[in-house]
């Protein structure tokens, strides 16, 4: 999930701060950008330590290829007795 930064108005539980919590709670890789200045104030809201990749076009791929491939469990159908 791709969210857009985390700020001010997160850290006041407002903005986008629902959707940070929703995508937490799912457990969904989730990519967003943080002001260092605010880096403290997200650790606490996730609560939970984060990955902080740099601002390289190739390492964020790299990441999100990573993060969203989850193997699929195969299908079997059952054959009907006509």
């Amino acid at each position: 999930m791709l969210l857009n930064k985390f700020g001010k108005l997160e850290m006041a539980g407002d903005g986008l701060a629902r959707a940070f919590r929703a995508a937490l709670d799912a457990r969904s890789p989730l990519l967003t950008s943080v002001s260092p200045a605010h880096d403290h104030t997200e650790r606490q809201f996730l609560g939970q330590d984060f990955y902080v990749l740099p601002a390289d076009p190739t390492a964020i791929d790299k990441w999100c290829r990573s993060a969203t491939i989850v193997p699929r469990p195969a299908i079997r159908k059952e054959r009907q007795a006509y």
